[in-house]
């Protein structure tokens, strides 16, 4: 992550009161924004549109969910400065099978905003 973001880009901002969260940096928003999303534990009443297992990416150590309802657009700039601050660091890119996963999960999640849904479809470029 060097001046900007890109699709597939991953970086950790802390996220009171549960510390680090992974995001994932997923489509270009508008404005030079970019749509980012957040791991977190799976648990009982959990968005299960995309589930994460060990292996699918370093950071991931048990059984994960993307948080849908939660997606941010993301002024480059403000993560630059959140890591400059140390508040944030650029952490490993996603594979673009994992990326792809978490894609189509926010096509079908029931949690994730219709407009960031139209992002990741003009992204995609599916009708």
């Amino acid at each position: 992550m060097s001046d900007g973001l890109n699709v597939g880009d991953t970086f950790l901002l802390s996220i009171p009161p549960n510390d680090k969260h992974l995001f994932v940096v997923i489509a270009p928003a508008r404005s030079g924004k970019y749509l980012c999303v957040n791991l977190t534990s799976k648990r009982n009443n959990s968005d299960t549109s995309c589930v994460l297992q060990p292996g699918d990416h370093p950071f991931v150590k048990h059984e994960s969910v993307i948080n849908y309802k939660d997606t941010r657009e993301v002024d480059p700039a403000v993560i630059q400065n959140q890591i400059s601050r140390g508040n944030s660091q650029p952490y490993q890119s996603v594979s673009s099978e994992v990326l792809n996963r978490i894609q189509q999960g926010g096509l079908i999640s029931k949690r994730l905003k219709n407009k960031y849904k139209e992002y990741l479809r003009i992204f995609l470029k599916i009708p």
